[in-house]
């Protein structure tokens, strides 16, 4: 069973935040699976040697764990000159956080499905308003995420492919319950790269002390098949959306 996030702690549904708490009883017509991973961090075993590897050394972040095969160094973590992050893949045919789509689910069709897309934890969403589930202020950003090769608790991948993602969702989990999880930095990417000190502190980076993290939809299965990436560790940074392969013209309707 892959390990992967089926959908952000706060996605757009037609205009109303639907909570990982209420996932399971929203409108799900048109989502292509409905598997559901069991909760990593209120799991049993989440205590074992293989998944979670508590923090020993200085050099990192303070988070509650460590990656099960990390190349990235130092907090933040880098890698080639590069910030690294988290990753997971998701399946959701909502038109997510950013309106991208005239209805509450997309055709399967439909180019945030097709094409290479994401969600971002949310502080690096919008930094002055995280808590913002529409709308939030870097929708339509684009990162080129490279993988190095490590994974968090997946399996690794070949090292040095990368890929241009569009950001069309946002990612909240663990943000505003306050407990560590994929999304649950309180310091933006830009944040801890400017103050390794503050990237330091417990809370400031996500559970395996990654100052940002990617979900990448995966409806076409274009991230488990095409990438061959489980919840793959990947440098990212900013690029011009020129560099995206998605066609030149869409827009996200519902935040114009």
């Amino acid at each position: 069973m892959p390990w992967f996030r089926p959908s952000p702690v706060l996605c757009e549904a037609q205009g109303t935040q639907v909570s990982n708490a209420s996932w399971q009883t929203a409108d799900l017509a048109g989502l292509k699976k409905s598997r559901r991973p069991r909760d990593f961090w209120n799991s049993s075993s989440n205590t074992s040697a293989e998944h979670l590897l508590l923090l020993s050394s200085s050099d990192r972040c303070g988070s509650q764990a460590k990656p099960l095969d990390s190349k990235c160094t130092g907090c933040p973590p880098m890698k080639d000159g590069k910030l690294c992050a988290s990753s997971t893949w998701y399946e959701d045919t909502t038109r997510g956080s950013c309106g991208c789509g005239d209805r509450g689910h997309v055709p399967d069709d439909f180019w945030t499905l097709t094409e290479y897309t994401a969600a971002m934890n949310c502080v690096s969403m919008d930094p002055d308003n995280p808590r913002s589930g529409w709308c939030p202020d870097k929708c339509g950003e684009c990162f080129e995420l490279c993988s190095t090769g490590g994974t968090t608790q997946g399996t690794p991948p070949a090292a040095g492919t990368c890929r241009v993602f569009k950001v069309t969702n946002r990612c909240g989990d663990g943000f505003d319950d306050n407990r560590p999880n994929w999304c649950s930095q309180h310091l933006s990417w830009q944040d801890c790269k400017a103050n390794p000190s503050k990237c330091r502190k417990t809370g400031s980076t996500n559970h395996f002390g990654y100052p940002a993290h990617f979900d990448l939809q995966d409806f076409h299965d274009q991230i488990t098949d095409g990438l061959d990436w489980d919840n793959a560790e990947v440098t990212f940074e900013q690029v011009s959306c020129s560099r995206w392969t998605g066609p030149a013209d869409v827009t996200c309707q519902g935040c114009q």
